[in-house]
C-alpha cells in the first residue's frame, strides 16, 4: 500500500539505459475514486520533492539528470484512471520531469489468464 503513504519516497535510483533518475511509486490498489485522490497526494508530494531541490540533497546523483515518475500498478487503469494518468502526465512535465506507468511483475493482477 506504498500509494497510501504521500510521506515517503518508494523507491529512488538510476535508469542504466538511459541515466534518468526514477522515482518509483508502487501501487497495489484496485482503481477507485478514494484511490484517485491517494496518488494526486502522492504526485503532489514526489512533484514537491523535485520541485523544492530536496531530490539532491537526498539523491545527489540527480543532479543535471532527467527525471521520471514511474507509477508501477498492480491493476489496470480504468477509464477515470486512464484520464486523471494523463493530466497528470502533463502537471509533471511542468515540474520538468515524466510520469510513466507500467504494470507490476508479468502484467495486471485483473487481466485475464
Amino acid at each position: 500500500m506504498a500509494v497510501a503513504d504521500s510521506t515517503s519516497i518508494d523507491a529512488i535510483g538510476l535508469c542504466k539505459d538511459t541515466g534518468s533518475v526514477i522515482l518509483t511509486i508502487l501501487d497495489s490498489l484496485p482503481w477507485d475514486q478514494t484511490h484517485l485522490k491517494l496518488l494526486e497526494e502522492k504526485l503532489n508530494a514526489y512533484l514537491g520533492f523535485v520541485e523544492s531541490g530536496e531530490i539532491y540533497s537526498v539523491y545527489p546523483d540527480a543532479k543535471g539528470r532527467r527525471i521520471s515518475i514511474s507509477l508501477v500498478a498492480r491493476f489496470r487503469p480504468n477509464a477515470d484512471a486512464e484520464s486523471f494518468i494523463e493530466h497528470a502526465r502533463s502537471v509533471a512535465a511542468m515540474y520538468g520531469a515524466e510520469l510513466v506507468q507500467i504494470s507490476s511483475g508479468a502484467g495486471y493482477a485483473d487481466d485475464p489468464a
